[in-house]
């Protein structure tokens, strides 16, 4: 899980530097990440009040802009040692370049549908909320 979350960085790295090479790309590929995670914080927050598995007031607070401003803090602080911190993520660089080509398409792939699942996910919970939102009316 690890190593697969070091080649979905290395690999967002690598396409932030083919559509435009600059400074950057780690941020870019960092920002990436971090966005994918708070979708999928928006998300499970969105469950938990679909299913009401979760009082409203903890999810009132778990909305709350400073609790959001501090998540995405922590989560990027976390990203930032876990990747960018004395350049982890590159000591990976040569094992995963020489992946063979069926290997980077099956990785590849799983990165596809790992964004995609989350997006659609957090698509199909905001249509939830909106659905359970408008029933109560």
């Amino acid at each position: 899980m690890k190593k697969f979350y070091y080649y979905m960085y290395y690999k967002i790295y690598h396409v932030s530097v083919k559509i435009s090479d600059d400074a950057l790309n780690e941020i870019k590929a960092g920002g990436v990440i971090l966005a994918l995670e708070g979708f999928l914080y928006a998300e499970i927050l969105i469950w938990l009040e679909v299913w009401k598995i979760a009082p409203k007031r903890l999810i009132n607070i778990l909305w709350s802009t400073p609790f959001i401003i501090f998540i995405a803090l922590v989560i990027g602080i976390i990203n930032q040692y876990i990747f960018i911190y004395r350049n982890k993520w590159k000591k990976y660089n040569k094992e995963f370049s020489s992946y063979s080509q069926e290997k980077k398409f099956w990785l590849n792939t799983l990165i596809v549908i790992v964004i995609l699942f989350v997006i659609t996910s957090l698509i199909l919970s905001i249509y939830e909320l909106k659905q359970s939102v408008s029933s109560k009316i």
